[in-house]
């Protein structure tokens, strides 16, 4: 069971496993007097330990190496079956100072191992440090993630671009074959109507590439949205005038069938016309 728990700081949360009374309240005495600010667990028994720490993460184990019913060996073993726990670091404290229970802790993947009777400047150093890499690594691992997470993110948002780059510009190809032909006669549209056209595909490959090299909103993981009100009904036309190019090109008929009353939205119409185009883009295909 738990002989109890002392209380100094929440920064460090440190378990001590040992059926010696007397050696639990040694080491309590010693990081007090370190001034070590950490919540300390004490357990007389690895079974109780265990139990706890399957729901309670804790950064330190000082764990001891003789002990009656479960040993400090069995102690670790379990520790590295179990995924939530493999990786808190264990420093053994023990009489046994044999090269085979030193080698054997360290097979295990003990962290350290400090012999008894106990050294308190040399404990509280090794136990500081030990904190110290831990926490380090657990700071190195989120970095880690959150460059992973940057790096998918930037892949995504390249993958989506590239994509929807490409319906811009083939309508350029095709509003500038067809400008072709109305400049020789061979077609009924006229010249500024296509370029206007030309124009409103330009603005919006622009915009698609300035989505693309704002690289600060990228690492912010969220492109922000620039929310306002306009017509649903203007935008849908706007953005069906600008597809009329592929729907020629692939000899597709179309109906714009709009409520007779305005409908006003509230948001990013940017986003939306993007959207519009890729659902147009993609029933043209």
């Amino acid at each position: 069971m738990a002989q109890g728990e002392h209380t100094l700081h929440a920064q460090a949360r440190i378990m001590m496993i040992d059926d010696e009374l007397s050696n639990l309240q040694i080491v309590k005495i010693i990081l007090l007097r370190e001034n070590f600010e950490s919540e300390l667990l004490l357990y007389d028994n690895g079974r109780d330990a265990l139990d706890y720490l399957r729901g309670h993460p804790v950064d330190l184990i000082l764990l001891d190496l003789a002990m009656p019913g479960m040993d400090g060996f069995e102690v670790m073993t379990r520790l590295n079956e179990n995924p939530a726990t493999a990786e808190i670091p264990v420093i053994f404290l023990s009489a046994y100072q044999a090269t085979e229970y030193i080698l054997r802790a360290f097979q295990l993947g003990a962290t350290d191992f400090i012999g008894k009777p106990i050294i308190s400047p040399i404990l509280a150093a090794r136990i500081r440090q030990t904190i110290e890499t831990r926490h380090l690594q657990i700071q190195l691992r989120r970095s880690n993630d959150e460059l992973v997470n940057t790096n998918r993110l930037k892949d995504e948002l390249l993958s989506i671009c590239s994509h929807d780059l490409r319906a811009p510009l083939n309508a350029i190809e095709l509003i500038c074959q067809f400008l072709d032909d109305a400049t020789h006669g061979r077609s009924e549209q006229s010249p500024p109507e296509l370029i206007n056209r030309i124009v409103s595909q330009t603005r919006l490959a622009r915009r698609l590439v300035e989505n693309l090299l704002d690289l600060n909103r990228i690492e912010e993981g969220r492109l922000l949205p620039a929310p306002s009100f306009f017509s649903i009904g203007e935008l849908v036309r706007a953005c069906v005038d600008d597809e009329l190019p592929t729907f020629q090109a692939r000899k597709l008929r179309h109906t714009l069938a709009l409520p007779p009353q305005e409908l006003l939205c509230f948001g990013d119409r940017e986003m939306i016309a993007q959207v519009l185009h890729n659902v147009l883009n993609n029933a043209a295909k």
